[in-house]
């Protein structure tokens, strides 16, 4: 568990769910080192919430997370105060759960469109056999 002093995020990471973190804060509990732009499971043992990631650098070297609005009221943290954070990698299923609910409308469409391109080549399979 890392302890952090929350900020608000720039401008270009709003509805993205990047949350911005220096290299050597970014580990699991294993203490394991976390790669940049690598989607992790967040949570605040504080509030007992949780949510997904990309885990991004940032040029401060001071123990801050940067996260937006929209992940900090998911959190339950308030910018200005520090919290204990666990990171957590995720494997494929978390992955296409957070990429169906993700804030980023690009993230959706794109695995909607997978899956209905998924649904199509299935259907086109099974008709080929039968007929």
């Amino acid at each position: 568990m890392t302890k952090l002093k929350v900020e608000k995020s720039k401008r270009e990471d709003i509805y993205k769910d990047i949350i911005r973190i220096p290299k050597r804060c970014r580990k699991t509990k294993g203490g394991k080192i976390i790669k940049e732009g690598e989607l992790c499971l967040v949570s605040v043992p504080k509030t007992k919430k949780s949510v997904y990631a990309i885990l991004r650098g940032c040029k401060k070297n001071q123990k801050s997370i940067f996260i937006d609005e929209y992940l900090r009221n998911k959190l339950g943290v308030e910018a200005g105060k520090e919290y204990k954070f666990v990171f957590k990698k995720i494997y494929f299923l978390d992955w296409i759960c957070w990429a169906w609910n993700a804030a980023d409308i690009g993230y959706r469409i794109s695995l909607q469109i997978a899956f209905i391109s998924l649904f199509l080549g299935i259907i086109s399979i099974i008709i080929s056999i039968l007929f």
